[in-house]
């Protein structure tokens, strides 16, 4: 799988009060006047908390015991796995590389049935993999020390070194904590994945680039 965004679910509410009165039909223990649009809205608008505190509590991160099954099976499901060339632990330390092409991935997998674009789209996605990915290992896996990734890029080699004390610094946080989807989006990925400011922090204290010539 090229890209799965596991264990992320958004929940958005984008609803009129006119759509959104339609959803009480059925629901809810209390009939609400139906000629009062605002008690209406403020019943779905009540239950849908109610739904999302419940979701929250549901995609709580929890803690995996390290172990090498453990481990590659998590790393099957991260961006760009599939064109990953080495995946070692040991001792509580991670190195994960990824083919330097496709044409290096070629020469190993032969009768693969991914071509050079679904390659190029997996390590596009550069910020989700040297970012997202590397702390998610360190939040689901308390025992692990540190992770490393090798991530070629066209004319930028980029190597991402996390260990867990130094990016415990500088977010704040003790990424281990358990916590849903909506409070991780918004304590982590938001701030320092998408957001052009954190990433650099980010780069700035874990990333080395190491530019090639052509």
């Amino acid at each position: 799988m090229i890209h799965m965004e596991s264990k992320r679910r958004g929940f958005q509410v984008m609803a009129s009060v006119m759509f959104l009165s339609t959803l009480l039909v059925g629901c809810g223990e209390e009939k609400v006047e139906e000629n009062d649009p605002k008690q209406q809205f403020e019943k779905v608008m009540a239950d849908l908390e109610k739904k999302q505190q419940e979701n929250e509590e549901k995609t709580k991160n929890q803690p995996i015991e390290l172990t090498k099954d453990a481990f590659t099976t998590y790393i099957e499901e991260i961006d760009g796995s599939d064109f990953m060339k080495t995946i070692d632990l040991k001792d509580g330390v991670a190195n994960i590389e990824y083919y330097a092409s496709f044409d290096e991935y070629l020469e190993e997998h032969p009768n693969t049935s991914f071509n050079p674009t679904d390659y190029a789209v997996a390590i596009s996605r550069r910020n989700e993999i040297l970012v997202g990915e590397t702390v998610g290992v360190l939040r689901y896996f308390p025992e692990m020390k540190s992770i490393r990734i090798y991530l070629p890029s066209y004319n930028e080699n980029y190597t991402v070194d996390v260990n867990r004390q130094q990016l415990d610094e500088l977010l704040g946080l003790d990424v281990t904590e358990p916590r849903g989807d909506s409070q991780w989006r918004e304590e982590f990925t938001s701030p320092y994945v998408y957001d052009a400011q954190g990433r650099e922090r980010f780069f700035e204290t874990f990333v080395t680039v190491d530019r090639t010539s052509t």
